[in-house]
């Protein structure tokens, strides 16, 4: 348990990219991509992720900060127990304007995403 979330710890402050893509917990290493989010639809593809068992929260790097939309305190809280999906290529993507269309359109599906989970969750 100590080594899982020191593990944790150390990919929350990394800021490479192609090393977040490794999740550590529940032995699962898929990551997301900007254009499968965008192009997604957060209400379908959470049902998918929950009949493969996979209650992972989505999150992504804005710089160098870990932004996990429609979560508070997600790392007290929910980190070690459910862990994180990063989406890779998001500061590739992202506009350095907040009201840019793709980042709209990222931080919606994230958001919609973590609270649907979150209310799968708060359920059992």
């Amino acid at each position: 348990m100590i080594i899982r979330t020191i593990l944790s710890l150390i990919l929350l402050t990394m800021n490479t990219c192609s090393i977040m893509a490794m999740d550590i917990y529940n032995g699962k290493n898929r990551s997301l991509n900007v254009h499968e989010i965008i192009n997604g639809d957060p209400k379908v593809d959470i049902i998918t992720a929950i009949n493969d068992n996979d209650v992972r929260f989505i999150g992504y790097y804005r710089g160098r900060y870990l932004v996990i939309p429609g979560v508070n305190d997600f790392a007290k809280l929910y980190m070690n127990k459910y862990g994180i999906k990063f989406i890779i290529d998001a500061s590739s993507y992202l506009d350095p304007d907040p009201e840019a269309e793709i980042n709209k359109k990222l931080y919606y599906y994230v958001n919609k995403y973590n609270m649907l989970l979150l209310e799968h969750i708060n359920k059992k």
